[in-house]
């Protein structure tokens, strides 16, 4: 259950509204809009930027990045290859991310979310995972 004005921390599991607006020079695209749920904080290497301009959020509140081409790998991190399958398109757009839920995971979904980040998209994706 999420708690109303609980702020996100690592090891939450949290719920975003994601809208990816194409920018100039990606105007193939319409927007796209989808729910992207994630354990907040698990990446080998700390914080990746995405989650700092997420840090201690709150439900309601609302960031939007800018998202350049070859950038989006540095900025999502582990988690590149699941918002691009969510959103489906490639930079240049800007990254409206709404926060719907702050909640305690449980230990399996921890588990569960780890192990996912060592496999990639599964192929042929073209967000950069490499895989």
């Amino acid at each position: 259950m999420s708690t109303p004005g609980k702020p996100i921390a690592p090891l939450d599991k949290i719920t975003l509204h994601i809208q990816a607006v194409p920018r100039d020079g990606n105007s193939g695209p319409k927007p796209a809009e989808a729910e992207f749920t994630f354990i907040f904080g698990i990446g080998s290497s700390g914080l990746i930027p995405f989650e700092h301009q997420l840090i201690e959020k709150t439900v309601g509140e609302t960031v939007t990045m800018p998202v350049e081409p070859g950038a989006a790998e540095v900025l999502f991190g582990h988690l590149n290859c699941m918002l691009h399958q969510a959103i489906g398109i490639r930079p240049p757009y800007d990254l409206h991310a709404s926060v719907v839920s702050v909640t305690t995971p449980e230990g399996r979904e921890v588990v569960k979310a780890m192990a996912q980040m060592t496999g990639g998209c599964g192929g042929g994706c073209s967000c950069g995972c490499g895989c």
